[in-house]
């Protein structure tokens, strides 16, 4: 139920429960994806607080945790929101599906390729 100052309309109440709905959806969002890449960055905790014995590698690790931290917290929550969005716009979200599983797979493509080369760049 809602209740507001003044005389408004049911169509006026209608509007603003709707704004006020888009507002705490996108707070909620922004939050679950803040929280997704805190997580992520923790996970690589390990790795950065290894390298932060050498004094250039330690900040260079941590940039690189965070960064890997907000590409893949980024494809997370691109690729939830769309499998929800799914039922909406199916044209539409399949492309962008489509795109965001080619990044998915370049990302696991790397991250195979550094594992088996053992992380030498050269390979």
């Amino acid at each position: 139920w809602m209740v507001r100052k003044g005389r408004h309309d049911v169509h006026d109440m209608i509007k603003m429960a709707s704004e006020e709905e888009q507002k705490v959806t996108k707070l909620i969002r922004v939050l679950g994806w803040f929280l997704l890449m805190v997580g992520w960055t923790c996970l690589f905790a390990p790795f950065y607080t290894a390298l932060e014995v050498l004094p250039l590698l330690g900040g260079l690790g941590f940039f690189a945790a965070v960064l890997f931290a907000l590409i893949v917290s980024c494809l997370c929550c691109l690729t939830v929101t769309l499998l929800a969005y799914l039922r909406y716009r199916p044209l539409m979200v399949s492309a962008i599906l489509l795109l965001v599983g080619g990044i998915w797979g370049i990302v696991a493509w790397r991250l195979n390729t550094a594992a088996e080369t053992g992380g030498d760049p050269t390979g």
